[in-house]
């Protein structure tokens, strides 16, 4: 009998965990109005989630659930977040059809030069700290455009660059794979994603952007 490794649990946890975040995807979308309420109110938890530590208590079940690795907690609560405010379906998985931040990034951008630029720049450049700030206002502005964006890729990401032990090597590896997605010559538009989704009940903590042109404040 084979014995189950911790890196093999971890990256099946990590798989259960972003699964059940498209399941609620799939529940808002439902003809069940049961479902779609049931979804609602998760994906609400999960936006609140973001707002601080007394409103991250509303997501603890969902996160805690999917057993998290220790060092890896914060990760999955913020991505969850995320979540919470662009929910979407799975995307399929491909050479060519990885749905990375940086591939994102470059769709929102599109084939023109504008302040996108200067935004990925300074998401490839911030500290731990104020990571969670700068992916939540990207996802918003993906949110806005409705840009498919790769979970379960993302949540791998992010453990990485919050990861306290982490070398900086590592990091630095994960900015150069986002940084390289991101200045790929686009080969065809994305996919949009399907029209008739529902949204999530409630708006995000912050509303989401209402162009590309605002500027980011740094959290002290």
């Amino acid at each position: 009998m084979t014995t189950e490794t911790q890196a093999t649990r971890r990256a099946r946890n990590r798989d259960v965990f972003t699964d059940s975040l498209y399941l609620l995807h799939s529940k808002l979308n439902s003809e069940n109005p049961y479902l779609v309420s049931e979804a609602r109110r998760a994906l609400a938890s999960l936006r609140r989630s973001l707002s601080g530590t007394h409103q991250a208590s509303h997501a603890y079940r969902l996160v805690f659930d999917a057993l998290p690795a220790e060092g890896e907690q914060e990760a999955w609560l913020l991505v969850g977040g995320l979540f919470g405010i662009h929910p979407q379906p799975r995307q399929a998985r491909g050479r060519d059809s990885s749905r990375t931040l940086g591939i994102a990034m470059r769709d929102l951008k599109g084939d023109g030069e504008n302040t996108i630029d200067r935004r990925f720049e300074q998401l490839l450049g911030v500290d731990r700290r104020n990571l969670p700030h700068y992916l939540r206002h990207m996802v918003q502005l993906l949110r806005s455009k409705k840009i498919a964006l790769d979970y379960g890729l993302l949540l791998d990401d992010v453990i990485v660059l919050l990861g306290e032990r982490t070398e900086e090597a590592t990091k630095r590896r994960v900015r150069l794979a986002w940084a390289r997605d991101y200045h790929r010559p686009r080969l065809q538009p994305a996919d949009p994603e399907p029209d008739g989704d529902v949204d999530p009940a409630g708006e995000p903590a912050d509303s989401p952007a209402d162009s590309a042109g605002s500027t980011i404040d740094t959290e002290n």
